[in-house]
C-alpha cells in the first residue's frame, strides 16, 4: 500500500504529462500501481462530475417550479 503522498505524487506526476513508466520509476512502484491510482482517480472524477450534473439539474428544476 502507498502512502498517501505518493498517490498524490503520481496523480499529479500524470497531469504533468510524465509517461506511466518514468512516474513508476521515479516512484520505486510498478507500472500497474501506477496505472491503478491513475484510473481510481479518474474513476473518482466522473463520479463527482456526475453528481455535480445531478445537483445541477435538481436546482435548477426546483428553481423553474
Amino acid at each position: 500500500m502507498l502512502t498517501l503522498e505518493k498517490k498524490r505524487e503520481i496523480i499529479l506526476s500524470y497531469f504533468r504529462e510524465i509517461p506511466i513508466r518514468q512516474i513508476a520509476r521515479e516512484l520505486n512502484c510498478s507500472k500497474n500501481t501506477v496505472k491503478k491510482y491513475v484510473r481510481e482517480y479518474e474513476e473518482f472524477t466522473e463520479k463527482l462530475k456526475k453528481v455535480d450534473e445531478f445537483k445541477l439539474k435538481h436546482l435548477v428544476t426546483i428553481y423553474i417550479i
